[in-house]
């Protein structure tokens, strides 16, 4: 519940019909996509990784994209060596989800299971099907991919506003 209420931005209607989707497309044809669980990583990490593909195909079906969580936008700001930049402010909400939303879709689901999830880098690596020793370089490289997106927003923009 908690995955998918964090994917669609805490829409409590919306959240009750992607998780009764997810439930049924568990449960059909005999529960073939629950039975699809190898056992490579805990079931809760599993199930939630498919909640959240779920929500994010939900808000893909209506045209919307997904809100950035809190977490990373902090981490941004933070990793960018400036702890004054409001992230709570709107705009700057709106700068992050727009690069996040411009990531690759792995780099977005590692920055989502290891930095706001919490999730090890053994879990990451389950998920993603990928070797433990991958992770490491990959969230580097989605962190340096993000900052970059970020830091291309702002001279956009200062450009922008410099015409003006």
């Amino acid at each position: 519940h908690g995955a998918v209420d964090r994917v669609l931005g805490g829409a409590p209607g919306d959240v009750k019909d992607v998780l009764q989707t997810l439930f049924l497309k568990l449960m059909e044809a005999d529960a073939r996509r629950l039975r699809s669980f190898q056992g490579r990583s805990k079931l809760s990490t599993w199930l939630v990784a498919v909640a959240r593909r779920e929500a994010l195909d939900f808000l893909a079906r209506k045209g919307r994209s997904a809100p950035a969580p809190a977490p990373i936008e902090q981490m941004v700001a933070e990793s960018a060596g400036d702890p004054g930049t409001a992230v709570d402010s709107a705009q700057e909400s709106k700068r992050v989800r727009s690069a996040l939303d411009r990531l690759p879709p792995r780099d977005s689901l590692l920055l989502q299971l290891v930095c706001v999830d919490g999730a090890s880098y053994e879990e990451a690596a389950r998920i993603l099907s990928a070797p433990v020793n991958s992770i490491s370089p990959w969230l580097h490289r989605a962190k340096d991919r993000l900052k970059t997106l970020l830091a291309e927003k702002r001279c956009t923009d200062a450009e922008a506003s410099s015409l003006q």
